[in-house]
């Protein structure tokens, strides 16, 4: 089972290099997989995934691999931050709304850990 935790920690560098756009885009985008987060259907999807391994299942749980190259293209290029480690939160925190919106199945699990 693949489950998408994403922990935002302090970073060692100097904040006010960062400009408040950068900490505005990546705090927006994660308030928007926290909210994702919280949707009833992960909770659910995390009790079916556990009764899975528990090898007593409720349904058959569905696994989708295959990823559409071109959005997750879009998601890279849709980036604004500037500063090279906001930058890679904001494409993380893209791919994982897109997988949110775009793939929907089972497998797709969103834990928030570290939002403050």
């Amino acid at each position: 089972m693949m489950i998408s935790i994403l922990r935002v920690t302090a970073c060692t560098r100097n904040e006010t290099a960062v400009s408040n756009k950068d900490l505005r885009i990546v705090r927006d985008l994660a308030k928007e997989v926290a909210e994702i987060a919280a949707l009833p259907i992960q909770a659910e999807r995390i009790r079916l995934w556990k009764a899975c391994n528990r090898l007593t299942p409720e349904r058959p749980m569905v696994l989708a691999t295959q990823q559409p190259q071109g959005e997750l293209d879009a998601a890279w290029t849709e980036c604004e931050c500037e500063d090279a480690l906001y930058h890679a939160y904001e494409e993380k925190l893209r791919r994982i709304i897109m997988h949110h919106e775009r793939i929907p199945c089972t497998i797709n699990i969103i834990i928030a850990r570290g939002f403050s």
